[in-house]
């Protein structure tokens, strides 16, 4: 057995996030929320003190640019779910996205077919 812990980034701090991945996130030994994302400063702020999250961003694309992490959890509205899927998956890094996966068939299948591609 190994210690090291699955590196995680969660985007979007809504109520979902907050209610079921967060405190999951938390109880788990094989897990470690290293960043945060989210529009609203002071809400990251809160669950940053909260969860002991290293850092904290407003923007996903920077947040992917800078931080090592092995995975991204997606828990944003249903419209950001295929396009930060995407580009998550081709950074290198396992997506794991609050349902609905997409908002249709089409970008459900992009999003499939970026996963095989680059084999995430």
């Amino acid at each position: 057995m190994t210690d090291k812990k699955v590196r995680i980034a969660l985007v979007g701090a809504g109520n979902v996030a907050q209610i079921a991945h967060l405190p999951a996130y938390h109880k788990h030994p094989g897990a470690e929320i290293v960043a945060l994302v989210d529009e609203d400063p002071v809400k990251c702020d809160s669950l940053q003190k909260q969860y002991g999250i290293a850092r904290t961003y407003d923007d996903f694309t920077k947040m992917l640019e800078v931080e090592e992490i092995d995975g991204v959890d997606i828990c944003t509205p249903n419209y950001l779910h295929a396009p930060m899927a995407i580009a998550a998956l081709r950074s290198g890094r396992h997506v794991l996205c609050e349902k609905p996966l997409a908002r249709n068939a089409a970008e459900a299948e992009k999003m499939v077919a970026t996963a095989k591609e680059s084999g995430r």
